[in-house]
């Protein structure tokens, strides 16, 4: 004695083999073994139709949420034994323009990047390099001290080091200060 079909096969239970899983589709569907191509295919239209929306309405999604302009450029960080390295692509910014500083262990990085090509909006086929203003805040330990910090701009790449503070050994005897002393 079988209980009730449950899962994809009671769905299909209808439907003659070889049926496209939804109208409109004309892709037949294995849905036992299908699920990660079900997704796929999901995704994918979902990617195709929210990146349709997002084109055709920039101009009012912009025009609503002024902070759509400030966009926030890629960031690596990097710890070392006396610093912290962080490295910034901001490739075409003006380094004059940059501005760092650091504030209760976040370290502010503020530019902008001037328009790359000046070209009317109806000829690019795709828009992916950001421009204009940007702005990142990157979240350093307690250790991080904002005295010293220093930064290079080279082939696109913002270093700033970050130098960290010596801590002291465990057992190291502690240093009185001089109302202590």
């Amino acid at each position: 004695m079988s209980g009730p079909r449950r899962g994809p096969e009671a769905y299909l239970a209808g439907f003659p083999p070889g049926a496209p899983p939804y109208p409109g589709s004309d892709e037949p569907l294995a849905w036992k073994h299908d699920y990660y191509e079900l997704f796929r295919m999901l995704y994918e239209r979902l990617n195709r139709l929210l990146e349709e929306t997002a084109v055709r309405h920039q101009d009012l999604v912009a025009a609503s949420n002024p902070l759509t302009h400030v966009w926030e450029p890629a960031v690596d960080v990097y710890e070392h034994d006396t610093y912290y390295l962080i490295e910034v692509e901001i490739a075409g910014a003006d380094p004059d323009l940059l501005e760092i500083h650091m504030e209760n262990k976040n370290l502010w990085i503020r530019g902008s990047r001037p328009p790359t090509q000046e070209c009317p909006e109806e000829e690019y086929y795709r828009i992916e390099i950001p421009e204009g203003d940007f702005e990142r805040t990157v979240h350093l330990p307690e250790d991080a001290s904002p005295r010293r910090i220093q930064s290079s701009y080279t082939g696109g790449i913002l270093r700033i080091r970050v130098p960290r503070r010596k801590r002291r050994k465990k057992g190291s005897p502690h240093r009185p200060s001089r109302k202590q002393a």
